[in-house]
């Protein structure tokens, strides 16, 4: 408290008391504050020797001698370092020692009231009784609440939100170690993983804990959502945190069952793609041989022999057509997985009898069986390599 005197001074003081009780240093300085008013000591500096340091001159020493040194004649020659031990020099050390101190103490005495006793009790009296505290003790939320509204003007929802990461902790600690009680607060799910300063931790909502308070300017929260360590939160919920795992990989097969999924349906659409063109190539092919086969009949005569021939020609390319695109239609992607039919015969039979082409194709009977005639289907080899899927 005395002006002008900073810590750096003070740091300096101590240091030159060399362990002394500073306060009892003070209580001196009190006492020799009476004699500040009387004229310093002073001692005249007398003429040294150049070569030895000791009071004299050069000369008178080399005539005769130093009584210092002890010689007769002449003087023994001293460091440039050395000390004399005249009065004079012992005044300036002690000056030097004590200059940090005199000063300090020049600026108390100027200062009235110096040492300054009622703040010196007020620092050495502990008037605060400390309480014993056996063990720690969990965190009462309502009267955090009224505690921190009248020493530091906190709302009650900022209060129960700096309280809750302390109520969490302690009751994960409490698990941890074995007491699990109904007071404690219930952890409903895992919303998703974080990191925090570098630490796995879990994102999770509680329960509200009794005495709870929402801000008022924003809508209510169903849960309180706080960030746990990743370790401490499983030891003490391990069933919660078995829950979010089991949820997690379920999630994981789903997205690699749909990855499976995808190409299988891209492949289905493109089959589907080329079924529809041959179709529509078919249609087009049959309705043409047809128009051309009429208008021939009416503006040509020709014999029954060269119109069996023609018809029995498109028929067979129509058919060969049709096996070609049923077959392509029902072939998979691998040949093993869906094979061929037994029979390529009996697949052209329902694909005539349910094709709307053979029905245009058959509108009497007389041109249907010499059609089949033509065909000649009984002398096809049917179990050749044609009709059999490569190995």
């Amino acid at each position: 408290g005395i002006p002008g005197v900073g810590k750096e001074q003070a740091l300096k003081l101590i240091e030159t008391l060399r362990g002394q009780n500073l306060l009892q240093r003070f209580e001196q300085w009190k006492e020799q504050f009476q004699y500040d008013h009387n004229p310093p000591l002073v001692v005249k500096r007398v003429i040294h020797c150049s070569e030895c340091h000791h009071p004299g001159s050069y000369k008178e020493h080399e005539h005769s001698g130093c009584k210092v040194c002890e010689s007769t004649q002449y003087c023994k020659p001293s460091n440039s370092k050395y000390c004399c031990p005249c009065e004079w020099h012992r005044l300036e050390q002690v000056k030097q020692a004590s200059a940090v101190e005199d000063n300090i103490r020049k600026k108390a005495n100027s200062c009235e009231g110096f040492p300054f006793s009622e703040v010196i009790q007020e620092f050495l009296v502990n008037k605060n009784k400390l309480i014993k505290i056996k063990e720690c003790q969990r965190p009462n939320l309502f009267s955090f609440q009224i505690f921190a509204s009248e020493k530091m003007e906190w709302t009650k929802n900022y209060a129960c939100k700096k309280l809750l990461t302390l109520l969490t902790r302690y009751d994960m600690v409490q698990r941890k170690s074995g007491y699990i009680d109904s007071k404690q607060l219930q952890a409903i799910r895992i919303v998703k993983t974080r990191v925090k300063n570098g630490i796995p931790c879990f994102e999770i909502e509680w329960q509200k804990p009794e005495h709870y308070v929402d801000a008022e300017d924003e809508p209510a929260e169903l849960f309180a959502v706080t960030i746990e360590e990743e370790s401490l939160f499983q030891a003490a919920y391990p069933d919660v945190v078995a829950l979010y795992q089991v949820e997690k990989s379920e999630v994981l097969k789903k997205k690699q069952k749909n990855r499976k999924e995808r190409p299988k349906e891209r492949e289905l659409s493109n089959i589907s793609d080329e079924v529809s063109n041959l179709l529509s190539r078919m249609n087009l092919k049959s309705r043409c041989g047809i128009l051309s086969a009429q208008e021939d009949s009416t503006s040509d005569i020709k014999t029954p022999e060269a119109e069996i021939h023609q018809r029995s020609t498109e028929s067979k390319d129509l058919v060969l057509a049709g096996a070609s695109c049923i077959a392509t239609a029902q072939m998979p992607a691998s040949a093993s997985a869906f094979p061929l039919p037994a029979s390529p015969y009996s697949l052209l039979q329902s694909t005539l009898a349910d094709s709307v082409l053979p029905a245009q194709l058959t509108k009497t009977s007389g041109i249907s069986s010499s059609v089949t005639a033509g065909l000649q289907l009984s002398s096809i080899d049917w179990e050749g390599t044609s009709f059999s899927t490569s190995p």
